[in-house]
């Protein structure tokens, strides 16, 4: 069926549309190209390239070992109930916050029980020596009663001496004999009787010796625990914590309080084990608060770890100081421990050392020479006129004069030959590393 006349019509306009803009796109495409800039030759291809260089700073650096820590006080104390009862007073400052002196009372617990048990064990004492008396007066009278035993069996004995004498000379019969045996017999079971009652006079005084002392000894426990109802503070501080209420029942071993005083404080500082030989006895240590507009508060190192922890690879160093208005027991602190000065050490900016490499400029030509960064410094350093604030020291000094690239980041093979400048231009244009400095896990200030 042949196409009707207003289709071939549409598809006609079609095609003169596109045409005129493939036309339109190749005439501008034409103007751009002609009127491009054209490159124009300086003529000077054949200068050398340049490149800002610095002098290596050499300085008395001591190192600054930086790590963290919080404060503590140096004296304090967790009060404990030494005995069970309820609380029946609480001391005229027992507030969270209010200052207290050593042996001031905190709280009063009930010591009714402690009383009865006083009163118990006096009583027992008193009838112990009631019976200790008791046993004096027995003891003269077994004495007396043995004296006279003892002069009775002696003449009951003479006695059957003369009978038994009687008897051989014919002039006593058997029976009389018997008789007077029979009572010295009598006479001698009294005198073993009464040496028997002296003999238990001893062990009976031991006894009730030995159960006086048991008593006393229960009455010194009451009376300690009479004692311990009054708890007082142990140390002049203030109080941290006071929670206890009149009435509430308070078992032995319960803290009831916890003074601290604020008057020295002392910081746990953790340092790389490695640093152990620079850390000595009274180095200065900066400490300052995890706060904002917090200043630096100066301490010194008083104590140090023996050991070093092998998990952690450290070892503790103790930083103490007097109170603060900006450090409480309790503070979060940053320390920066420095150490002495070890001699002039080369100081170089953290952007002239990249991945371990600087430029050294030598002979009129660049040299890539590794270096080794021992530990890093914070702070401006005016006397290099640089902006910069983070710093590296090296661990092996460079040669004194040493010329060293200010941008070690700029890519310039080694052994290419540059025009040095000095670093005035570049300072307006500079700006400071910011990010914080820490090289092999050990960082400083």
């Amino acid at each position: 069926m042949p196409a009707s006349p207003n289709v071939t019509l549409i598809v006609l306009s079609r095609i003169a549309v596109c045409a005129v803009l493939i036309l339109i796109a190749l005439g501008v495409s034409g103007w751009l190209v002609s009127t491009r800039p054209e490159a124009g030759d300086s003529g000077k291809g054949d200068q050398l390239r340049r490149v800002t260089v610095i002098e290596a700073l050499e300085a008395p650096v001591g190192r600054r070992l930086r790590a963290y820590g919080t404060a503590r006080a140096l004296q304090s104390a967790d009060v404990p109930a030494r005995v069970s009862a309820t609380v029946a007073e609480l001391g005229e400052r027992y507030r969270e916050g209010e200052r207290v002196a050593k042996g001031e009372i905190l709280l009063r617990l009930d010591d009714t029980d402690f009383r009865r048990q006083m009163e118990i064990a006096t009583q027992a004492i008193d009838g112990i020596e009631a019976q200790l008396a008791l046993l004096t007066v027995d003891e003269r009278t077994i004495e007396e009663s043995l004296k006279l035993a003892e002069a009775d069996a002696k003449i009951v004995h003479a006695d059957v001496e003369r009978a038994e004498q009687a008897l051989r000379e014919g002039a006593a019969k058997e029976r009389e004999v018997d008789r007077v045996r029979q009572l010295s017999i009598v006479a001698d079971r009294a005198l073993l009787m009464a040496r028997e009652g002296r003999d238990k006079l001893t062990p009976r005084r031991a006894s009730l010796n030995a159960e006086r002392a048991r008593q006393e000894a229960s009455k010194q426990l009451a009376q300690d625990s009479l004692d311990r109802c009054l708890i007082r503070s142990p140390i002049d501080g203030v109080l941290q914590s006071a929670e206890k209420e009149i009435g509430e029942m308070v078992a032995g071993g319960t803290q009831v309080a916890r003074v601290v005083d604020p008057a020295r404080l002392e910081v746990p500082i953790l340092l790389p084990a490695s640093t152990r030989s620079l850390v000595s006895i009274g180095n200065k240590v900066m400490l300052k608060p995890d706060r904002d507009g917090a200043v630096d508060v100066e301490a010194s190192v008083t104590r140090i770890s023996p050991e070093d922890d092998p998990t952690t690879r450290t070892f503790a160093v103790y930083a103490e100081l007097s109170a603060s208005p900006v450090i409480s027991p309790g503070t979060f602190v940053e320390a920066a421990v420095l150490c002495p000065h070890e001699g002039n050490r080369t100081v170089l900016p953290r952007r002239s050392v990249s991945e371990g490499r600087i430029l050294v400029f030598r002979d009129g030509r660049v040299h890539l020479t590794p270096v080794e960064v021992e530990f890093g410094l914070t702070g401006l350093k005016p006397q290099t006129g640089l902006p910069d604030s983070e710093w590296l020291v090296l661990r092996d000094a460079l040669p004194s004069g040493s010329k060293v690239v200010l941008d070690a980041s700029r890519q310039i093979p080694d052994g290419t030959a540059i025009a040095a400048e000095p670093p005035r231009a570049a300072n307006a244009a500079a700006s400071p590393v910011t990010t914080p400095s820490a090289v092999n896990g050990e960082a400083g200030r």
